[in-house]
């Protein structure tokens, strides 16, 4: 499976010169976990939920003061969008990430895969529960007591 086939196309921009606020404003108007922070159309590093809630507030930081250039992360995860979905997730389980910047292959950003979208589409795939009786080992495994061998 290709990463493109997942990724989520519309990621909001920010510039680093933006107060925390702000990005926390656009974050939460966004599908995304994260923003792309761009300055002059150039990509200069990303900015997290995790980013805000961790370094941002939890760091002390006045989120009318502090810019998103202070917290941003110079060096995201990315992949290519025809990259292997099992590279894709190995990186983010590598970087302790839920998310991955998407490039295309001129380097420009082409959206972002999220594990909640990935999740989204995994529950598509897995069969109805069945809504039959147990066997008789899922109780058994499961301690139910049982009298007469009835539940």
């Amino acid at each position: 499976m290709i990463i493109g086939e997942f990724t989520l196309r519309n990621v909001a921009a920010i510039g680093p010169r933006s107060s925390l606020r702000e990005a926390g404003a656009l974050l939460a108007r966004s599908d995304a976990p994260a923003l792309v922070v761009v300055e002059s159309g150039k990509l200069i590093g990303t900015v997290s939920e995790r980013d805000l809630a961790r370094q941002g507030m939890g760091g002390g930081f006045d989120p009318d003061e502090a810019t998103v250039f202070m917290l941003c992360d110079p060096h995201p995860a990315v992949c290519f969008v025809d990259a292997k979905l099992a590279s894709a997730l190995a990186l983010m389980r590598n970087r302790n990430q839920h998310w991955l910047l998407v490039l295309d292959r001129a380097g420009q950003v082409a959206g972002m895969l999220s594990m909640t979208r990935l999740l989204s589409m995994l529950e598509t795939l897995v069969p109805e529960e069945s809504t039959g009786p147990e066997p008789e080992y899922v109780r058994r495994v499961r301690g139910d007591s049982c009298e007469n061998g009835w539940l």
